[in-house]
């Protein structure tokens, strides 16, 4: 009796997915089914790397003593960040030589540090 059920079952499994026809062939698909839309691509989208982040601002104030600048800067897209004002590590003091206060400067960062300055 249980070797009947079995054979029974794999009987059903196999004629289960047949066409009508009883050839042993799938079904075809239903013709009131549309066909899927092909896929689109994302667009592509420029990166940067997080060295390239790059500010324009003025230097508000310098502590070469404790390697900091101070820069009221504009948005910086790249971090999402709006204009504002804020004290910035430098990675070299000698970044702040020839830089002074109310001179506008081009900088990169890294982590949060200043580690390149230049006059703009």
């Amino acid at each position: 009796m249980p070797l009947l059920i079995l054979l029974s079952g794999l009987g059903f499994a196999t004629f289960a997915n047949a066409d009508p026809g009883g050839h042993g062939q799938p079904a075809p698909r239903p013709a009131s089914r549309s066909p899927r839309a092909p896929a689109v691509a994302p667009p592509i989208v420029a990166t940067k790397k997080l060295s390239e982040m790059e500010g324009i601002g003025v230097v508000r104030a310098i502590d070469p003593a404790a390697g900091r600048i101070t820069i009221s800067y504009e948005p910086i897209e790249l971090l999402n960040w709006p204009s504002g004002t804020m004290p910035f590590r430098v990675g070299k003091t000698a970044l702040l030589d020839g830089v002074a206060v109310g001179t506008k400067v081009r900088f990169r960062l890294e982590s949060q540090e200043i580690t390149d300055l230049k006059p703009f």
